[in-house]
């Protein structure tokens, strides 16, 4: 505590930062441990509240959490993502990509939360963790670490060529000092081998004599996870869609085992095949992407709008309930005066693919929806919303991502969607650990676009999950108040 006095702060705060990391060090969480050392003014009024509307006290304690990091200028989902338990959290550089960051943005701030965490002030660490480019030398830097001279120069040189964008494996081809006759790469190219396995074997190669394992060398050398980001990557790097594919399905096939010459028969593009049919269909059972395989025509989602239109999507519950991530339940709203029959109008779940937007199942919707009133669908059961009789029982999965829903009256006209039209990451709603927020239309005219959509606000709450717990949504009534108000 002297030491941080010494430092400038008062001590009061000297008090508060130690009673922190003696509860961090006894395996308290960081909203857990804040929460305990506060003054006692400062105590409770958030998470008591929180805790008498019904939620848990690890709950509470998140979610008071969420609010302070928004309230000092986090965004909701860096505050999601800060506020986590430690045990719940992916990859630090993951998550932190997966909210916008770009790699060198989420690899500096993984290394400075973990050189916090390992005892090191602010400055520390955000000095420890500056690109070497940045700092006051980075072949001495890497040299005093223990590295010769030249493995300095080629460890300087990678970095510097990842902050400029490339690829591990392409920082490495960059890098590598010539190797007889050509580069690596090149020699590679020459004995058969396509660019992206050149890429990847020269990586692994260089890895390897510089000290990491065989499992930490093809870590560090795959592309990055997920066709649409590595497509993009080689995209960006100039070669054709096409090219793309081909190179990312060839670079993870290698990475789960096979040989460069069995990958490349595998991603051989099936219009070259003998039987193209067979050949997509067994890509497509096997999880391979293949441009020459284009899908139905029929399978695209209609855009041709509805002038007239009435019934919206007004409440999705893609991350299910606390009682289980299955639980997903959607509502219909009717904003107008009569009843609308639903007889002939179907509910469209689209998935994002690599061609664009395709329908993934079709639901038959019945009945009709009453004047001014509300829609439950609910997935697999009826207890989803255990104390409100669901209007309809469907079975079709929200995946977290890459989906959306478009609602079609009996002529096949657009009367509503949600998600559109990137279909990407949905517009709000969340899930962490059991907490889960349905995604709310601020209002029945407000366009389907990210600004028009909020989470639950977590205090009006309707309806009860399998469970007998609230559900963080409103079910068969007004949604909850956007943030601000407005549309």
């Amino acid at each position: 505590m002297e030491q941080l006095i010494a430092n400038g702060e008062t001590p009061e705060q000297a008090a508060f930062l130690c009673c922190v990391r003696q509860e961090i060090a006894n395996g308290a969480t960081q909203q857990e441990a804040e929460a305990r050392c506060a003054p006692p003014e400062e105590q409770g009024s958030c998470v008591e509240d929180l805790i008498a509307l019904g939620h848990s006290p690890e709950a509470a304690l998140f979610l008071c959490c969420v609010r302070e990091q928004v309230a000092q200028g986090a965004t909701q989902q860096e505050a999601l993502e800060l506020c986590r338990p430690p045990d719940e959290r992916g990859s630090c550089v993951e998550d932190l990509i997966a909210l916008g960051k770009t790699p060198e943005e989420a690899q500096f701030l993984c290394c400075v939360r973990q050189e916090i965490a390992a005892g090191a002030t602010e400055e520390e660490a955000v000095e420890l963790c500056r690109p070497p480019d940045e700092r006051s030398s980075c072949v001495d830097d890497y040299i005093s670490s223990g590295k010769t001279p030249d493995e300095a120069a080629f460890l300087c040189c990678v970095d510097q060529q990842i902050a400029m964008g490339a690829s591990p494996a392409e920082a490495v081809a960059l890098c590598s000092p010539p190797n007889g006759d050509g580069s690596c790469v090149d020699d590679l190219i020459a004995s058969g081998f396509t660019p992206a396995e050149a890429l990847f074997l020269c990586c692994l190669e260089k890895q390897i004599a510089m000290g990491a394992t065989p499992s930490e060398a093809v870590e560090l050398c795959l592309p990055p996870d997920g066709d649409g980001a590595c497509v993009e990557d080689y995209i960006l790097l100039g070669k054709t869609p096409e090219e793309a594919v081909l190179l990312c399905c060839v670079d993870k096939q290698v990475a789960m085992g096979a040989t460069p010459a069995e990958a490349q028969a595998l991603c051989r593009p099936c219009e070259e095949a003998s039987d193209p049919d067979r050949c997509c269909e067994e890509k497509l059972a096997n999880g391979i992407t293949d441009l020459t395989c284009e899908p139905p025509q029929e399978s695209t989602p209609p855009s041709a709008r509805n002038p007239l239109a009435e019934v919206v999507i007004n409440e999705v519950a893609w991350a299910g309930t606390a009682a289980s991530p299955a639980h997903e339940w959607i509502e219909l709203f009717n904003p107008d005066d009569e009843p609308i029959p639903l007889t002939g109008w179907k509910l469209l779940f689209v998935e994002r693919r690599i061609h664009g937007l395709f329908i993934l199942e079709e639901v038959s919707l019945k009945e009709a929806i009453e004047a001014r009133g509300f829609y439950l669908m609910e997935r697999g059961t009826d207890q989803v919303v255990s104390d409100i009789e669901a209007d309809l029982i469907y079975d079709v999965e929200l995946r977290d991502s890459d989906m959306c829903l478009v609602l079609v009256d009996a002529a096949g006209l657009v009367q509503s969607s949600s998600n559109i039209p990137d279909c990407r990451d949905w517009f709000a709603g969340f899930r962490v650990g059991s907490i889960a927020s349905a995604m709310e239309r601020n209002h029945p005219v407000a366009p389907d676009v990210e600004p028009s959509w909020h989470d639950n606000d977590l205090q009006h709450r309707v309806g009860l999950d399998a469970h007998g717990d609230p559900i963080n949504g409103t079910p068969q009534t007004t949604n909850s108040a956007p943030p601000g108000g407005g549309l």
